[in-house]
C-alpha cells in the first residue's frame, strides 16, 4: 500500500499508469525521474494560499484556469 496516495488510487491509476507509460513495474523504478517530471512547490506561497483559501492558477503540467 502506498502511504502517500492510499491504496485505492496507487492500484486504481498510478501502478497501471506507470507501467504503461515505462513499461517496467513501479517497484524497479528509482526516484531519480521524479526531478525532470514533476513540478515542484513553494511551499511558502502554498500554506498562504491554503490560509487564505486561495487558488492559483498556472502552477504545474495539468494547471487549471
Amino acid at each position: 500500500m502506498n502511504v502517500n496516495l492510499g491504496s485505492g488510487i496507487t492500484d486504481l491509476f498510478m501502478k497501471p499508469y506507470n507501467e504503461k507509460v515505462w513499461a517496467i513495474h513501479p517497484s524497479r523504478m528509482q526516484s531519480k525521474w521524479l526531478g525532470e517530471r514533476v513540478a515542484t512547490v513553494n511551499v511558502t506561497r502554498l500554506i498562504e494560499d491554503v490560509i487564505l483559501n486561495k487558488t492559483r492558477a498556472g502552477w504545474g503540467p495539468n494547471k487549471v484556469i
